[in-house]
């Protein structure tokens, strides 16, 4: 029998009544083997299916089984189709080693997803989403104006991450305070062009590129004197 028909064929109320009583070895053992099972026929499971999963998955996680969130946060963060409840559960868990891999690396984390843990959690958890590829705009600009050096220091240099011209101009001015984000905004931006990353993609007006020119040249002036001896 397919997985996700034996899957399909157990009840919220069967899975309940069987770990109702189960102590917390058995509770572990019962997540490991369930997203063994998961990883094992998620390339051809459907939604409905996953959904099947994403309800077992809530039966089963919660503060008992906390050590081994971590290591199912690792093994499920990279799923294109990860049960979508679990992923936003782990996702907003408090514990950065467990919330972590899914700030990084999860496809099913929208950007609404994203910007609200940015708002509402702290700098180990913005630091996480920073090196994350592909941040959209409204993303960077809450990382770049709430978080710490660290993190606006990862968003300068991640060369993926798209960036506002609000960003932009925030990141400039923190890099007049910090050499390191002068000289990742300058490496990472410089190479590829500020006009032609980001916000400035597609909006090619002279005062657009003029715009981009003023924040290169501030870049560049920021890293250079950053770079004098003392």
């Amino acid at each position: 029998m397919p997985v996700w028909d034996s899957m399909s064929a157990l009840s919220l109320r069967d899975i309940e009544d069987t770990l109702r009583h189960a102590d917390a070895q058995t509770r572990h053992k019962t997540l490991r083997a369930v997203a063994d099972l998961f990883l094992s026929a998620a390339p051809s499971l459907d939604e409905p299916r996953v959904e099947v999963f994403d309800t077992v998955f809530a039966s089963l996680v919660d503060e008992r089984v906390r050590s081994e969130l971590p290591r199912l946060s690792q093994r499920i963060a990279p799923v294109a189709n990860a049960p979508p409840k679990l992923v936003k559960r782990l996702a907003h868990d408090d514990d950065i080693s467990v919330a972590g891999p899914m700030l990084i690396h999860s496809p099913r984390l929208s950007t609404d997803d994203l910007c609200e843990i940015a708002r509402t959690k702290g700098n180990a958890h913005m630091l996480a989403m920073s090196i994350r590829r592909d941040l959209a705009e409204p993303v960077t600009d809450i990382l770049v104006h709430d978080g710490d050096q660290a993190v606006a220091r990862s968003v300068a240099g991640n060369r993926s991450a798209r960036l506002s011209p609000k960003g932009i101009d925030s990141l400039i001015e923190r890099g007049q305070r910090d050499q390191l984000i002068g000289a990742a905004l300058f490496l990472t931006r410089d190479s590829t062009g500020v006009a032609e990353h980001g916000a400035f993609a597609g909006h090619g007006t002279c005062r657009r590129e003029r715009q981009g020119d003023r924040r290169r040249h501030a870049a560049r002036v920021i890293a250079s004197r950053q770079q004098r001896p003392p």
